[in-house]
């Protein structure tokens, strides 16, 4: 696509994800980023509630949350109803940036919320972050062990899909839990 001058835009969200799960959400951003402001230029909003999303989490990865939670706006105010995807993502990134800034409540709720739309859906790999989310959720409030539930819940849901980089990534977190 690059060397054509030509993008697709959903590429580049699924491309992103691999790097996020590498924990390169620096380079996760640069491949959203045109993505997102072509998209945004033009009004689309299908594909611009997808790319917004994962640019939010991405940008959440690297501590700018006021910006992430701004995105996962975006992503909520263009999202369809029935884009369970955007719905589980947004929420997921907005309940981090909550429990980050100390409004742990809300977070709960945002995250459970993001689990309840997964576990509806065939998406096992939202799901999958979804909880993972809902884990760093409840180890700010100091709910270790059922952040340390939640995460071995996602890690079963990788596995499910052989997602070999987030398994990786889930079980490093989870020995920073054990410990």
């Amino acid at each position: 696509m690059d060397d054509a001058g030509e993008r697709i835009w959903i590429v580049s969200f699924w491309s992103s994800f691999i790097f996020m799960w590498q924990g390169d959400p620096v380079r996760a951003e640069s491949e959203l980023r045109p993505g997102y402001d072509a998209l945004k230029k033009i009004g689309e909003k299908s594909h611009f509630s997808s790319i917004s999303h994962a640019l939010s989490n991405a940008l959440y990865m690297q501590g700018r949350d006021d910006e992430a939670e701004a995105l996962t706006r975006e992503c909520e105010e263009a999202s369809r109803s029935n884009d369970i995807h955007s719905h589980i993502l947004w929420r997921s990134t907005r309940a981090k940036v909550l429990a980050r800034r100390g409004d742990v409540a809300a977070a709960e709720t945002l995250a459970r919320e993001a689990v309840a739309f997964a576990s509806g859906s065939d998406f096992l790999v939202a799901h999958a972050d979804a909880l993972a989310d809902l884990a760093e959720v409840l180890e700010v409030a100091g709910r270790r062990d059922e952040g340390v539930r939640a995460l071995r819940s996602a890690i079963d849901l990788h596995e499910r899909k052989d997602n070999v980089l987030a398994v990786g990534r889930a079980r490093r977190r989870l020995d920073e839990l054990l410990v």
